[in-house]
């Protein structure tokens, strides 16, 4: 975060418990933030306003910023997960709907691609 950024941001935590700025707060917020991006600590205050009434400090900010970057990181793995096993739920889907079809068009066995004699037709019918 530069300097601009940090001003920025100490502006917010100002009005958020009414503290008056001053150069040398700056530069100790302005220190201790230079690693964070301004949109994470903008949604670090957001989550601390919801979370906290502490008088806030750089560190609070900081440990926000860290909450806020693990669930979205989270939020990520998991909407990827959820992709994949929708992706594998949609293959078995279609595989099954396949090996019914199967079962349908062929006119040697019943509905479950048993023969008349009880063993399985020559379809594919495992996992049924």
């Amino acid at each position: 975060m530069n300097r601009d950024e940090c001003v920025t941001l100490l502006q917010r935590v100002a009005c958020r418990d009414k503290r008056q700025p001053s150069a040398a707060m700056l530069a100790t917020w302005c220190s201790a933030m230079t690693d964070i991006e301004l949109g994470d600590a903008i949604e670090a205050m957001n989550y601390l306003d919801r979370t906290s009434t502490e008088f806030l400090m750089p560190k609070h900010v900081r440990d926000a910023v860290q909450v806020v970057v693990d669930k979205r990181t989270r939020g990520q793995r998991l909407s990827g997960q959820v992709a994949t096993v929708r992706a594998i739920e949609t293959t078995k889907e279609s595989n099954r709907a396949r090996r019914l079809r199967r079962i349908r068009e062929c006119r040697g066995c019943d509905d479950h691609g048993r023969l008349l004699d009880g063993r399985f037709c020559s379809h594919d019918v495992e996992g049924l």
